[in-house]
């Protein structure tokens, strides 16, 4: 029995290794060379640009925020590219993302999403002259039913399910007519 058990934790502590070892397995190595931009600071010196490499167990399938949740790695990149209206801090307590702050009605029943002002979609060339413009409220609304139009497959639909009226009913005509 006793050497039942000694394999036993070998066999965990192994695993322990392996899988402690997997995020190492991508680095390193030969890369192509990234050109280097001029590095460019802000007024309080926080430094704008760069490479930001991450290391997944595998690649990812779509950056697509509406497609992320299906899919482990997506998601984890969406999650760092997207911001939502709200997030959490790390004692998991709402904070402001893209509102800056929120109203709930007298009712207890809908909740108004003040959007902080200036807040810019990153430049590309899908914008007039390449340049981003201003985050709006239509553009909110656009995501949310996204999620909700059944032809986009979206596997977080269900956490908005039940929760903004007229949704639910959207999502039932198919398409949003």
């Amino acid at each position: 029995m006793g050497e039942l058990r000694a394999h036993r934790a070998l066999a965990r502590l192994a695993g322990a290794l392996l899988v402690a070892a997997l995020p190492g397995l991508g680095c390193g190595g030969d890369r192509e060379p990234v050109d280097a931009a001029p590095e460019r600071r802000t007024a309080s010196g926080v430094r704008l640009g760069g490479t930001f490499r991450w290391v997944e167990v595998e690649d990812m399938r779509s950056l697509d925020p509406t497609r992320a949740a299906g899919d482990i790695v997506s998601y984890h990149i969406a999650m760092n590219v997207y911001d939502g209206l709200v997030e959490f801090d790390q004692d998991l307590r709402l904070r402001p993302a893209l509102a800056q702050r929120w109203d709930l009605a007298p009712d207890g029943l809908a909740y108004t999403f003040h959007l902080r002002p200036g807040v810019r979609f990153h430049d590309d060339p899908a914008f007039p002259g390449g340049q981003g413009r201003v985050v709006t409220a239509e553009d909110v609304r656009y995501s949310l039913l996204r999620v909700a139009d059944r032809s986009n497959n979206s596997m977080g639909w269900w956490s908005l399910q039940g929760l903004i009226q007229g949704l639910d009913e959207y999502r039932e005509k198919g398409s949003g007519e």
